[in-house]
């Protein structure tokens, strides 16, 4: 493994290059580069690419310190959003996964002209257990995670791109390995989540408030006034 990350990073500029300059599908980059089918190499480019070693351990302590603003502001914004709050009356009696459950609020908080899908970011298997089947029937193209279980009671992640089963990854830290695959692919934001990528790009990378959706500038501001 080593080997693979020395050659990894040896090659990085060539590679980055390559992949923005010749846009194909992700299957022809698992191709060309196997290595990019790895989670935790996938990772190590998406922190070359941010020129940060540290970037998904920085993006963990943020996203986890952001999620009680954003479940706080869901519940403000909740009076006049009829599906947001009957998700948060769902939710209300059981433990969910804090982090799953952000994601899915921001769908809502954050929406495009579209409707709320928060299946486009992450989809349960509800007792399905043939993983490989329920990402080839989505044919869903973009990066999404896929968790066994249900909402109240989640068991484990995997990141699918382009109708493969890339590998696990923690629960906790789902947001940060969408964006990666978003980044290191080269892929367009699905149609209906544009807001909530951009909400994620101004949380994970430093950005100019000009270079934000004056919607996600607005929710940003919001989430920073709130007293908790």
């Amino acid at each position: 493994m080593q080997v693979v990350t020395e050659l990894m990073a040896s090659t990085f500029v060539m590679r980055r290059r390559d992949i923005i300059e010749n846009p194909c599908d992700v299957c022809t980059l698992f191709v060309k580069y196997p290595f990019l089918g790895n989670v935790q190499q996938l990772m190590l480019e998406m922190c070359r690419i941010a020129d940060d070693d540290e970037w998904n351990i920085k993006g963990e302590v943020k996203w986890t310190e952001m999620q009680i603003r954003i479940m706080k502001q869901a519940t403000l914004e909740a009076s006049h959003n009829k599906r947001l709050r009957d998700k948060l009356e769902e939710w209300e009696t059981s433990d969910c996964n804090h982090s799953l459950l952000s994601v899915i609020a921001l769908t809502y908080l954050l929406p495009d002209k579209t409707r709320p899908d928060s299946e486009k970011m992450i989809y349960f298997t509800n007792g399905a257990s043939n993983l490989s089947s329920i990402i080839s029937e989505r044919k869903q193209p973009q990066p999404f995670a896929l968790v066994t279980g249900n909402i109240h009671s989640p068991e484990q992640a995997f990141l699918a791109v382009d109708c493969n089963l890339i590998g696990e990854v923690p629960l906790d830290a789902i947001p940060l390995y969408i964006v990666a695959a978003y980044f290191v692919f080269n892929i367009c934001y699905i149609k209906g989540c544009h807001n909530v990528f951009a909400f994620f790009e101004a949380l994970l990378f430093p950005v100019t408030g000009s270079s934000m959706p004056s919607t996600v500038q607005h929710f940003m501001a919001a989430l920073n006034n709130l007293s908790l």
